[in-house]
């Protein structure tokens, strides 16, 4: 059990108090007790996990589906989903044990090594994984701004082309401040909470 020194009193939304816990697969099972009424709670990570994967899953299915045409998401978004398939119960056990077996604290080597059951044919369906690319010629950022710089010159101009605006690497910063939007504007107050 891990017991809140006060913490969740002054920030109660996030998992700061909690420390790394919500974000280890592997922990199966632990508590977290609040000072305030809400107490005692019991989280399930690999169950959570399992969660997730199996939304996401989901999720890329639909977009998949509606890639090049709309689809109206606003309020029924479970029932929507509920129509594609999720994680069948072999790849659910595999990524059980994958989440349960991989235990290290480092999120890094946890990510190489699932990244290696994947490729290895471990995972149930999945025998590759996309390559990613965070700097260089292949990069989001050099497709849409054509630069490899490690670091950023606040000085350097680029030249507009009119399809910077279609680009996966503006989508994604777009995304960003939607999400930044929604925790300043939506869920921090919710909270009670006012950033300026």
């Amino acid at each position: 059990i891990i017991k809140n020194m006060g913490i969740s009193g002054m920030l109660p939304v996030g998992h700061g108090p909690a420390l790394n816990h919500p974000d280890a697969p592997y922990y199966e099972e632990w508590c977290f007790e609040y000072l305030d009424k809400r107490g005692k709670q019991t989280f399930k990570n690999t169950e959570n996990f399992l969660t997730a994967a199996d939304t996401i899953l989901r999720v890329m299915r639909l977009y998949k589906e509606h890639r090049d045409n709309s689809v109206l998401l606003e309020n029924d978004l479970p029932e929507i989903l509920a129509n594609y398939d999720g994680l069948n119960e072999m790849q659910r056990k595999a990524l059980t044990k994958l989440f349960v077996e991989i235990d290290d604290d480092d999120d890094g080597a946890r990510h190489t090594k699932w990244g290696l059951w994947a490729t290895s044919g471990q995972i149930p369906g999945v025998n590759s994984i996309p390559e990613y690319n965070a700097k260089g010629k292949k990069s989001w950022k050099y497709l849409a701004l054509g630069t490899i710089d490690e670091v950023d010159d606040p000085n350097k101009l680029f030249t507009y082309d009119p399809s910077f605006l279609t680009s996966e690497w503006k989508k994604f910063h777009d995304a960003l401040q939607e999400q930044r939007q929604y925790i300043l504007l939506e869920l921090l107050p919710s909270y009670g909470i006012c950033v300026c």
